[in-house]
Formats: C-alpha cells, structure tokens, sequence
C-alpha cells in the first residue's frame, strides 16, 4: 500500500454502502464506480475507484479488482465473490454495507467508553511530567538549603528532581518512545495485539465491554449472513474474518470446522474448552433453542440486538465506575506531592519557634 493510501482503509465502507445503493437500484458496477468517483474530493481515494473501475472494465470481477487494493479484508472480498457467483450480488453488497456500518457504532462505542479514562491519565501523565522535569528541580535546590531534618517522602522527592534536572532531557524521550512502543506491539501490531486483547477481556472493568461488543457482533452478522441464505459454515467463516479479537476469531474457526462434519452447536460448543467464557450459557442455551426449532437467524439477531443494548448501557456506565477510580489516584498523587512541600516548611517553622 502506497503512503497516500494509508488512510483510504476507513473509506471503504462509504465505497461499499454507495456501491450496494446503486447496484441495488439496477445500475451497473462500472457507472455506479464512475457516479461515486464523481462525488469524491480525496484525490487518492477518487485515484482508487478508479483503478477498481479499470479492473471492472478489462473484464474482471469486482471482487478481482477489489483484491487488487490490498485495501479490503477477505470477509469482504468472500462476500462479493460468493455474491458474483450466485447473482446475489446487489444483497451481499448491502449485507457487506450493514456490517461495516454496525462495526463502526460498535468500535465508536468502545473507544467512547475508553476515551474519558485515557484523557484522564494522559494529563496527569503531562502534569506529572511537567512538574517532575520543571518543579522537582528547583524545589529540590531549596529544600537542601534548609537547615532541617527533611522528611522521608522530602528526601525523595529531592532525588527524584536532582535526578530529572540533569537526565530529563535525556529520560523522558526515552520514557515515551518505549511507552509509544509497549502500546503500539501490545494493541495495535497484528503478530502481538492478541496479548492487549487478552488483557482488556480479563481485566474486570473491561472485559463487559468487550464481551457485549462482541456478542452484538455474533448474533448480528452471523444471523443476518444465515438468513440470506449462508450456509452456516460460510457464515462462522465470514464471521472469523469480522472478529477483531484473535481468540474469537479461533473460536468461530473451529465451530466452522466442527458443524462442517456433522457436529451440532450444543456438541461444539461442549467440546471446546471454556466455550462459557467466550459466550455465556445463557446465550448458548438460546442458540441450541433456534437450532432445534429452525429459527436460527431470528434468534442470532435477537441475540445481537439484545447485547447492542446492552453495550450501549455499558459504555455509558463505565466512565461513571472508573471516575472514582481515577478521582482517587488524582488525589493521592496531589497528597503525596503536599505532603513533601509542606512537612518540611512545617518543621523549619518549628525549629524557628
């Protein structure tokens, strides 16, 4: 992928949404491509539906020209091939549309949730900073000039800014580079984000979040594909590519192999190890009443409804319980800073007295 296409991955929902209107209307891919380049000011974005266009019109797929982006993910290239395939391709456009607009309310649900805390931490973080770098120093200079026993907590404060006065320009660069580094291998690198992920499940305030996320994410894609019509193995496929968490996704890759030799939910589910943490009981149970009765789309967007309802409530909650949290260490942080000024300005008062 080119520098200027860096940012082209978040467009390519509003390529697909315009694209699955227009087919569904009965225009034809190439001037459905062109009708939606016209209306594009990005010039490399405009550039990329171009070279789609291209593609559509030297005779290949739509799904050939969009593999050639390097831009689209293989849940959606799957779709749009199958849908080529079957003449079902104006409704898996708009089955393609709808999911990607479901993962965008769900991604902006949870970076909403987490925003407030980061924000939180990322000034204490600069204050901290600010004041270790600029303060510590020349508070530290008066205090050794005192004529008093200086307290514990004094003292280390004195060597925690002689120490930022004559290494921090040195220290905090490197402070953030590593920082910048730890959170960029442990969530975001593909090869080691399993591990971010595997703590923001476990961790206690968290886990709801990601578990809710995600079960919207099950009940409403895999009802919607099986409903279209999906067998349910192509569905759990589908979904596997869908999933952000690895350990999800290696979940619906093995119930897509299980049920493909003849296995049932209930058995899949039993035989994987700790299936209940991934998707509780409760929800098991609902998925082996649809599969009885034939109503397994319908229950997998009930599902998925119910759960979005609930994450909506979760992400409005989770500021509220971190609050105190964070308002707690603010104030231990302030009371131990007041501490080391005032107790030795205290005990210099005294001896003057």
């Amino acid at each position: 992928m080119k520098l200027s296409e860096m940012g082209l991955s978040s467009k390519k929902g509003y390529l697909i949404e315009n694209l699955a209107t227009l087919v569904d209307a009965g225009i034809n891919i190439s001037e459905s491509l062109f009708i939606i380049s016209s209306g594009v000011k990005n010039k490399a974005f405009k550039s990329l539906i171009g070279r789609i266009k291209e593609g559509v019109d030297a005779g290949f797929s739509l799904c050939e020209s969009f593999k050639k982006t390097n831009i689209f993910s293989n849940r959606d290239i799957s779709l749009i091939m199958i849908g080529e395939s079957s003449g079902r391709l104006a409704e898996n456009l708009n089955i393609l549309s709808l999911q990607h607009q479901k993962e965008k309310f769900f991604r902006y649900k949870v970076y909403s949730a987490l925003m407030y805390p980061a924000l939180v931490l990322f000034m204490m973080l600069v204050i901290g900073v600010g004041m270790s770098w600029f303060l510590l120093p020349k508070l530290s200079v008066v205090f050794t000039q005192l004529d008093a026993k200086l307290p514990f907590i004094t003292r280390v404060m004195i060597s925690v800014g002689n120490f930022f006065g004559s290494y921090g320009a040195i220290f905090f660069p490197i402070f953030f580079t590593l920082l910048f580094l730890f959170f960029y291998f442990i969530f975001v690198h593909k090869k080691t984000q399993h591990i971010g992920q595997l703590f923001l499940f476990n961790f206690f305030s968290t886990r709801k979040l990601v578990l809710e996320s995600e079960l919207s994410r099950f009940g409403y894609i895999l009802g919607t594909l099986l409903k279209a019509g999906f067998s349910i193995t192509e569905s759990l496929r589908l979904l596997n590519q869908a999933s952000p968490f690895s350990f999800y996704r290696d979940f619906y890759l093995y119930l897509s192999e299980s049920i493909s030799e003849g296995i049932s939910f209930k058995n899949s589910f039993d035989s994987f190890t700790k299936s209940e943490r991934l998707i509780p009981a409760s929800v098991q149970q609902m998925i082996f009443v649809g599969e009885k009765s034939g109503k397994l789309p319908e229950m997998l967007l009930k599902i998925g409804r119910s759960y979005e309802e609930k994450l909506d409530i979760t992400t409005k909650n989770l500021s509220a319980v971190l609050e105190p949290v964070l308002l707690i260490t603010v104030w231990i942080g302030v009371v131990v800073l007041a501490l080391a000024i005032i107790l030795p300005v205290y005990s210099l008062i005294s001896n003057i007295n």
